[in-house]
C-alpha cells in the first residue's frame, strides 16, 4: 500500500521551530478532502497536548501557513517532547513519533506517562492520531501512550 506524508510545525517559547512527521493514507483526487482533513484534525489535537503554537501543516499536496507567532508560555519548550507510541494494527509493529513543547500538565499523577485519554484534548488527539496516522506499511495504529521525554545533552 502506498502512502503520504503530513508533518506538522510547532513553535517553542524561544521561538525555535519543530516538526512531528508521519505517514498517512495515500492522499488521493477521490480522497484528498477527507486527508486534508484528518490532517487538520491531528494538528488541532497535537496543539492540545502541547504548550507549543502550530506553525504550519504539511500534507503532500498543501501547505497552509498559521503563524509565526511563538507561544507565550515559557515552559513551551522544544526540547520537552511527547514520545508517542502506537501499535500497528495488523503486523503488531511498535510505531514512535515525537512531539515538541509537551504539555506536563496532562500527565498521569506520579508519572511521566499518559496512559489513559478518557475525555478533553487528550480523547481528541487519541481521536485524531488514529484517524489520521498509518504505520511505515500502510496500516492503521492503535495510540498506546505519551511519555514525557526531553532532549539529551
Amino acid at each position: 500500500m502506498s502512502v503520504s506524508l503530513a508533518s506538522v510545525s510547532m513553535l517553542d517559547y524561544s521561538n525555535e521551530r519543530s516538526t512531528v512527521k508521519v505517514r498517512i493514507d495515500q492522499v488521493t483526487a477521490g480522497n484528498y478532502t477527507a486527508q486534508a482533513a484528518a490532517v487538520s484534525a491531528l494538528a488541532t489535537a497535537i496543539g492540545g497536548i502541547t504548550l507549543g503554537n502550530i506553525a504550519s501543516r504539511i500534507l503532500t499536496a498543501e501547505e497552509t501557513f498559521v503563524t509565526r507567532t511563538p507561544p507565550t508560555d515559557p515552559a513551551a519548550q522544544r526540547e520537552t517532547k511527547w514520545l508517542v507510541r502506537s501499535e500497528d494494527t495488523v503486523t503488531h509493529e511498535i510505531v514512535r513519533h515525537e512531539i515538541p513543547t509537551a504539555n506536563t500538565a496532562l500527565l498521569t499523577a506520579g508519572s511521566d506517562f499518559v496512559n489513559v485519554f478518557p475525555t478533553g484534548v487528550l480523547a481528541d488527539f487519541k481521536t485524531a492520531w488514529e484517524a489520521a496516522v498509518v504505520s511505515k506499511m500502510g496500516n492503521p495504529v492503535t495510540l498506546i501512550s505519551l511519555e514525557l521525554v526531553g532532549k539529551r545533552l
